[in-house]
């Protein structure tokens, strides 16, 4: 991988951290909070929108530098780093069937979103997006290291 690919992808990575420490606050106050204050509620959405969209760029850019076809939509290009090594089987899992299908409903307002539901989501991605962070990470280190300097 290139170094500035990889520069590219660590800006990414930067953002997906700004933007993890942003939601933070919100899900800290507590779900009563969470309730009683609709901007907690759709910053909350945002967030969860954009840490999603991160995931799925990231992800994208990564297929590009290993030379693979561009991928189709956000869960191609999920699949496509799984398949690849990034990601282990449950958080992929995670990320390609719970959290693309909560941005699906955020962006399209496919339905109303059950708050509760919401909430947890937003935590447990919380969790979730500090593990892809750290994924990612560890990829990019081995896939910049020079062929010499890896161990056989």
């Amino acid at each position: 991988m290139d170094a500035r690919t990889v520069e590219v992808i660590r800006k990414k990575l930067d953002y997906l951290e700004r933007t993890l420490a942003e939601l933070e606050p919100y899900l800290k106050a507590g779900y009563a909070e969470y309730l009683r204050q609709p901007a907690y509620r759709r910053a909350t959405e945002r967030l969860v929108q954009i840490i999603v969209e991160i995931a799925g760029d990231t992800s994208e850019l990564i297929l590009q530098a290993a030379g693979k076809p561009a991928p189709g939509s956000m869960r191609d290009a999920l699949s496509g780093i799984h398949e690849l090594g990034v990601l282990d089987d449950s958080l992929f899992e995670r990320f390609n069937r719970t959290y693309v299908g909560l941005r699906n409903r955020i962006v399209h307002d496919y339905e109303t979103l059950d708050n509760r539901i919401l909430f947890n989501s937003a935590k447990r991605l919380r969790r979730d997006a500090q593990a892809f962070l750290k994924a990612v990470t560890r990829y990019l280190v081995s896939a910049h290291t020079p062929r010499s300097n890896k161990r056989r």
